[in-house]
């Protein structure tokens, strides 16, 4: 089921029960706009050559909650799995993990380019770690199912975006498609799953939306006026699920 959910900002979700852990993910703030108020307060955001204060980026991930082990056809049988999600949310689980690790060698790769400056790869690289914490997560969240290589499809595609980005600003727009898609597929996976994997989406969603919104106003640091002219599009009233990545259409290999 796909459908238009609030921007995330923070799972707020109750360990009680399923119906508050739901009621949490389907509540969850319009993120983006609470983030650039508190960008003002403190932290750090790189804007051409010079820094702009941000705040804290790091994602807050929920404490692991399991479920009765189980497995996907073809994976190891249920009673040697150690997975807490089984069905439809370890295929889920399985995949973004698959994403995140193509996204912290993608954040790698951009480093590497040079074209970013000191401060803007800084913030490359502490994007990275977000995406490596969460692949980690996942990890947990898949148990013995859980993968160690990147996502080949998307991987591929990022590799050619990356090296095709000759300046700063198409770097940083190669890594605002980058996490826009993410936080669309998460948006997309919350409507798919049941509520403990949602959970998890939830904790992770909010840090890929936040760090988009942090490379829109790199990308367009050349244009300030022209980055106000488009904040509908980098702050808008609901996350959809557009721009998500679908396991049938980025096979892991």
């Amino acid at each position: 089921m796909s459908f238009r959910r609030p921007r995330p900002v923070a799972a707020e979700i109750d360990e009680q029960t399923q119906a508050s852990a739901t009621r949490a993910a389907d509540e969850l703030a319009a993120s983006r706009r609470r983030f650039l108020t508190r960008a003002a307060a403190g932290g750090v955001i790189a804007v051409g050559a010079s820094a702009v204060p941000l705040a804290s980026m790091a994602p807050a991930f929920g404490q692991t909650t399991g479920s009765t082990p189980g497995s996907t056809p073809g994976s190891a049988p249920a009673s040697a799995s150690t997975a807490l999600v089984k069905g439809e949310d370890l295929t889920w689980v399985v995949f973004t993990q698959g994403l995140e690790l193509a996204a912290v060698d993608a954040y790698d790769a951009m480093v590497k380019s040079g074209r970013f400056l000191s401060a803007v790869a800084q913030n490359a690289r502490d994007f990275g770690l977000h995406h490596k914490d969460a692949a980690i997560k996942l990890g947990e969240e898949a148990g013995s199912e859980a993968v160690t290589t990147p996502n080949a499809t998307w991987a591929k595609q990022l590799t050619t975006q990356i090296d095709a980005a000759q300046t700063q600003i198409a770097m940083a727009t190669v890594a605002y498609n980058l996490e826009e898609a993410l936080a669309a597929t998460y948006s997309l996976g919350l409507g798919l799953v049941g509520w403990e994997t949602a959970k998890v989406f939830a904790t992770i969603s909010p840090v890929a939306a936040q760090q988009a919104l942090t490379w829109s106003v790199v990308a367009q640091a050349s244009d300030l006026e022209a980055w106000k002219a488009q904040i509908t599009t980098y702050l808008p009233n609901f996350q959809t699920d557009t721009a998500a990545l679908k396991p049938a259409q980025y096979p892991a290999s």
